[in-house]
């Protein structure tokens, strides 16, 4: 599901059905024909929102409040 998010909200990469050789061939196509340049913007903006010290303090409330 948190792939499906990522992929939802960024527009980044495919998803493949299974793990079959054409499906797989086919996802890989797509990324490919839509090209590096087309990616690198959206995977930079990415990059700076999920990145861990973004996720830190949430991570160090959440511990916080367990332990009240």
């Amino acid at each position: 599901p948190e792939m499906q998010n990522i992929k939802t909200q960024y527009d980044i990469g495919e998803f493949i059905e299974n793990h079959r050789p054409e499906n797989i061939a086919k996802a890989l196509s797509k990324v490919l024909n839509k090209g590096r340049k087309s990616y690198l913007e959206v995977l930079e903006k990415a990059a700076q929102d999920l990145c861990w010290e973004n996720e830190e303090a949430k991570i160090i409330q959440l511990f916080q409040k367990a332990s009240l």
